[in-house]
């Protein structure tokens, strides 16, 4: 029995979506979900110049649309796939294969991005399964976005290296200038990135181990990771968030700075939130009127983090105690609310170590809870600062120092912070 069998069986996935043959050293396949994609080609001749790899590596793109798409929209969706179709024709590279396909009328309750990353990830598993290579790499990849040269080698090799590795997260880099977009677009997703290193970099900050970047266009796992995790989400946005965050609470999870991403700074309402929808509402209100979470709340999550070694091997009522005392009201009825004390509790009874308490303490107070603590804490107690604000605590937490209040320069210079500490 091949490692994937039962994941196959469960999601009844019986065919491939491209019937092509399969490499017997096939190891990468990367997936990109299509919906009006004008510049795709632009990121399949970045890909094709990416440094030759040892093993076979495909790309599978997916032009998708709903039930509910207009009939213009469907016509582009296809005048873009057999575009995609005869151009791929002339464009042979050894060890790379591309194959695009198309489906229509998916279900509106489903349909968009997380669903077609998710038909293609399924598809590269039933690949895989079929050479019975449970180590072959999934890279997800958006069809706006370019990548570094040594993409596919570098991640070829760092799996290779790190066979215990179940997935990673890749560096990436907005576009901050330009002839594409105008300076009040470039100003957005400035603000955004930013704001993007701010949230992540303050609940690493706090101490929480599983905090990490969770950019839909800039993540691997391996296919056994994959199966293990029971696949992608069917979200409509956030796919990227919530499946990340199941693949970390595994371990031997990274984040690979040796690589970059660089994801399109389009508006976009294709979306219910994401990057395009939030730069197009920056974009409406001005960068200077974003507001982003109070770091106060941080400050929240890093005092309850710290509390685990006097929570280890403890009863539910010593527990009960030490967390009311040490964290404020609402804090500690948001926790109540989550059932934490009492899955803390459970924890205590099913762990041997301190270390593995530590590691289950995280995949409770995982960050899809730390994301609801931060939107109850805004409704409770703290109010949202500017990004100018949140910037400038960022900066002075990590002891950078800048002689200008410039955002651009602010985020270039946390950019260079990352890829000298990660």
């Amino acid at each position: 029995m091949t490692f994937a069998n039962k994941y196959l069986q469960k999601h009844n996935i019986e065919r491939d979506l491209c019937e092509a043959p399969i490499p017997e050293d096939l190891n990468l396949i990367m997936i990109i979900p299509a919906y009006d994609e004008p510049n795709i080609i632009e990121s399949l001749e970045c890909i094709l110049e990416c440094e030759n790899t040892i093993n076979s590596c495909e790309i599978h793109i997916l032009f998708n649309s709903s039930e509910k798409d207009s009939h213009e929209l469907r016509s582009i969706n296809r005048n873009q796939y057999e575009n995609l179709k005869s151009w791929v024709q002339n464009k042979k590279r050894a060890k790379i294969d591309i194959y695009p396909s198309i489906i229509e009328n998916l279900p509106k309750k489903h349909a968009g991005v997380g669903l077609a990353r998710k038909i293609l990830m399924d598809n590269a598993i039933y690949r895989f399964n079929k050479i019975n290579n449970k180590n072959g790499i999934i890279v997800s990849f958006d069809a706006d976005s370019l990548c570094s040269k040594n993409l596919f080698s570098n991640l070829e090799k760092t799996y290779m290296l790190n066979p215990k590795l179940n997935g990673m997260s890749h560096c990436f880099e907005h576009p901050l200038e330009g002839t594409e977009h105008n300076i009040e677009t470039y100003d957005s997703i400035t603000a955004y990135e930013l704001y993007m290193r701010y949230y992540k970099l303050g609940n690493e900050l706090a101490g929480h181990k599983h905090s990490v970047y969770t950019v839909g266009s800039s993540f691997s796992c391996t296919a056994d990771a994959y199966v293990k995790q029971g696949g992608m989400n069917k979200r409509q946005a956030g796919e990227d968030f919530y499946f990340i965050q199941k693949i970390v609470s595994m371990g031997n999870f990274i984040e690979n700075n040796n690589i970059c991403i660089y994801p399109s700074s389009r508006i976009s309402d294709r979306t219910p939130y994401g990057t395009g929808r939030t730069i197009t509402e920056i974009n409406e209100s001005g960068y200077e009127n974003y507001l982003v979470f109070n770091y106060k709340a941080f400050d929240d999550v890093k005092i309850f983090i710290e509390l685990i070694p006097k929570l280890y091997k403890k009863s539910i009522e010593e527990n009960t105690e030490t967390i009311k005392s040490n964290i404020n009201n609402h804090f500690f009825n948001f926790i109540c609310s989550e059932n934490l004390i009492s899955k803390i509790d459970i924890l205590n009874k099913n762990t041997g170590s301190l270390k593995k308490f530590e590691h289950n303490f995280f995949n409770i107070f995982n960050l899809v809870i730390v994301l609801k603590y931060m939107n109850y804490s805004h409704q409770h107690i703290y109010k949202h600062i500017s990004i100018e604000q949140a910037s400038k605590y960022l900066l002075s937490k990590l002891g950078i120092k800048t002689e200008t209040d410039s955002l651009r320069k602010a985020l270039i210079e946390i950019r260079k912070y990352e890829n000298k500490t990660t």
